[in-house]
């Protein structure tokens, strides 16, 4: 039982360190970041692998757009429902 358990942490292993990698290289990143006073290409391309901007939806008659950000340095992606002011008639 004790082998068998082994075994499973020296396969998630490398796993865990690679992700922990991966956050130190985002840390850097941010803390590299912090003292930006606008956001421009440079930081742009240290933070962000890819941005996907959806099309125009109504949803109950207000007019909205998915926008999905990847993180460059976790591989992460975070979704973000965009919503337009006034209503669709």
């Amino acid at each position: 039982m004790l082998a068998g358990r082994l075994a499973q942490i020296n396969v998630n292993l490398p796993v865990k360190t690679d992700t922990t990698k991966q956050l130190e290289r985002f840390k850097q990143a941010v803390l590299e970041c912090l003292d930006v006073q606008e956001l421009v290409p440079l930081v742009l391309n240290k933070m962000i692998e890819q941005i996907e901007i959806g099309s125009l939806e109504v949803v109950d008659s207000h007019k909205q757009k998915e926008i999905t950000i990847v993180w460059r340095l976790t591989g992460k992606s975070a979704k973000v429902v965009r919503k337009f002011a006034g209503q669709v008639l």
